[in-house]
């Protein structure tokens, strides 16, 4: 294991990252769930080739995302068969802590969207534009209002 991977491998182990890209004395991390954050890094246009990546969770969908970033190799505490055989067949050296045949989705009652909007193509940049589309249609997390302080709080008791 080369020192970039020890190094994003240790941050997520023991942080609240679910994501980090390592090379050298550069680190990103992040602790999002899903795949906003490699879309943002992917659409940031910052040069990520060389960097190492260790990520909670990589399914195919993922793994496309990742090659588009240009990593040279990956740790994974979960990945789908289909994730371990794209950056395979992209020459990425995987690590996995556990492998699946799929990932499923949040609510573990189906696959995760994001696998069944990129099981059909290998094209990284095809997997981004699907990614970007599904998540545009997802809707805006509503942001809960604060309390009106010219209201009585009628939970607490007098």
């Amino acid at each position: 294991m080369s020192t970039d991977l020890a190094k994003a491998r240790k941050l997520l182990d023991t942080g609240s990252h679910t994501g980090v890209l390592c090379r050298g004395d550069e680190i990103v991390a992040w602790d999002s769930r899903g795949l906003r954050e490699l879309v943002k890094l992917l659409k940031s246009g910052k040069e990520f080739t060389g960097f190492s990546a260790a990520d909670k969770v990589v399914g195919k969908a993922a793994a496309l995302l990742y090659r588009a970033v240009g990593i040279d190799q990956l740790y994974a505490q979960l990945a789908s068969d289909a994730g371990v055989a794209t950056l395979s067949a992209a020459n990425i050296p995987v690590q996995v802590g556990s492998q699946v045949a799929n990932i499923l989705n949040r609510d573990r009652d189906g696959l995760c969207p994001m696998e069944l909007a990129t099981a059909d193509t290998d094209d990284p940049l095809e997997a981004l534009a699907r990614i970007e589309n599904f998540l545009a249609s997802l809707p805006t997390r509503a942001q809960p209002s604060p309390p009106d302080a010219r209201q009585p709080n009628n939970s607490i008791p007098s």
